[in-house]
């Protein structure tokens, strides 16, 4: 019996849920299920010829390079200190609020976002760093390890975003736009986790009992003075961007210079060196398997084209009438459904070939929405199963000595949880939060 192309498409889509499911590395996973499909819908000459040529011009493509100095930038932050820094330096100006350690670690990984692209490497740094002082002021750890597992999915809104490089890869929207876009929805949603974090220290108090004592104001000041290094990664990097003299791809070039020649000044050169081998290999490791997913996806998007799954899909969606926020809202469910036991880069490479050319056909701004996609996969990585935020900062306690309980963990997400929810709502009420800056940029 004659199967359609679009039933293999449909079945496809199982088939590669399943395989997620049971362990195969995403990227494989994909690849493996375009390769077998495209043999039975169009033959084995046809695939061998996808096969042979789109993996090259996947990575060939320049904006990719973005990739790789990001990861760098980060790296190079993080093992220069600029994350300590920022934590003592928030901690000295917000230590005496309620939760202020908790507070202190939501402001100092705002502050790290600007020179990280990671949400996994954020929240594995601020564990190592945040953790043992607010252990030793008492604070409780499921609640401090959910603090920091969320104040982490920052460094996916806040420019640079590896998460956002990833999201362009599959749709070629402006990710210099996107980049600039994060900006204002990063503050928004780590203003919001503060108030998360006070309303829950007003309802427990004995979670976060407050620091018993202040620094004076000259401390304080000279705290300012440390995070400097950290202005120049920023202001280079993101305003070479803003103002439209570098691309992305500079952009990132440039801020993994200035992070790297601070880490070697600030750490006088050799004791450097350990950390830049570290640094490097991290990055080439991340780097690789990134490429390897959007290969995978590219590989799998192209048969899921072939098929015409992609076009029923939209054709029935434009059939039914529905408004284009309606279309936006039932995406962003099915985003946090997927969330749950799907990893951020599988989910966008699974959906975004599908659903980003029907955003496209409603007019929808693929800046916002990018947004918002970012957004909601950052939500995936607090919720329970998978929770890959919250496995990092587990893992990451463990390693340093301290014992605390996924569940411990994961109940007291709750708070970050709908916090992040409320700020989703906001910037689909109110769009110009996310596209007023990227229309304000200078340059193309």
């Amino acid at each position: 019996m004659d199967v359609s192309p679009i039933t293999i498409g449909v079945i496809s889509i199982g088939v590669v849920l399943c395989l997620l499911l049971i362990g195969v590395p995403i990227g494989l996973g994909l690849g493996l299920v375009g390769f077998v499909g495209f043999i039975m819908v169009s033959g084995l000459p046809a695939a061998l010829g996808c096969l042979s040529t789109l993996p090259y011009h996947v990575g060939m493509q320049w904006a990719l390079v973005v990739i790789p100095m990001f990861m760098l930038m980060g790296n190079f932050a993080s093992y220069g200190g600029v994350g300590r820094d920022l934590f003592d330096a928030s901690e000295k100006w917000l230590g005496r609020l309620p939760g202020g350690l908790l507070i202190t670690t939501t402001v100092a990984a705002c502050g790290f976002g600007f020179a990280s692209g990671s949400s996994l490497a954020c929240a594995a740094t601020f564990t190592t760093i945040a953790l043992p002082e607010m252990d030793r002021h008492g604070y409780h750890r499921g609640f401090t390890c959910a603090g920091i597992a969320s104040a982490g999915t920052l460094d996916a809104l806040i420019p640079p975003s590896g998460m956002m490089v990833v999201y362009c890869a599959f749709t070629e929207a402006s990710l210099g736009k996107l980049l600039i876009a994060g900006i204002l929805p990063g503050f928004l949603t780590g203003f919001i986790f503060i108030v998360a974090t006070l309303i829950t220290v007003w309802m427990r108090p004995e979670w976060a009992p407050v620091s018993p004592s202040g620094a004076p104001l000259k401390e304080k000041l000279k705290a300012l003075w440390t995070i400097g290094p950290l202005l120049p990664i920023a202001v280079v990097s993101l305003g070479g961007i803003y103002l439209g003299i570098f691309t992305a791809t500079e952009g990132g070039a440039a801020g993994a210079l200035i992070a790297l020649i601070i880490g070697l000044i600030r750490q006088r050169g050799r004791k450097f060196l350990p950390s830049l081998r570290d640094a490097l290999f991290s990055a080439v490791r991340t780097t690789c398997m990134i490429f390897l997913i959007i290969i995978g996806a590219f590989i799998y998007s192209r048969f899921l084209s072939t098929t015409g799954i992609m076009a029923a899909v939209s054709d029935l969606i434009m059939s039914r009438g529905f408004s284009p926020l309606t279309v936006v809202i039932l995406v962003m469910v099915l985003l946090l459904i997927l969330g749950t036991f799907l990893e951020a880069v599988a989910i966008v490479a699974l959906t975004m070939p599908i659903f980003f050319p029907i955003m496209v056909q409603l007019g929808v701004d693929p800046i916002w929405f990018g947004i918002l996609v970012v957004m909601l996969v950052e939500i995936g990585v607090l919720t329970p199963p998978l929770g890959t935020n919250v496995y990092v900062v587990h893992a990451s306690a463990k390693s340093i000595g301290y014992n605390v309980s996924l569940g411990e963990i994961f109940g007291a997400l709750l708070p970050f949880f709908f916090g992040y929810l409320v700020s989703v709502a906001i910037i689909i009420a109110f769009p110009g939060i996310a596209t007023w800056l990227p229309t304000q940029m200078l340059g193309k």
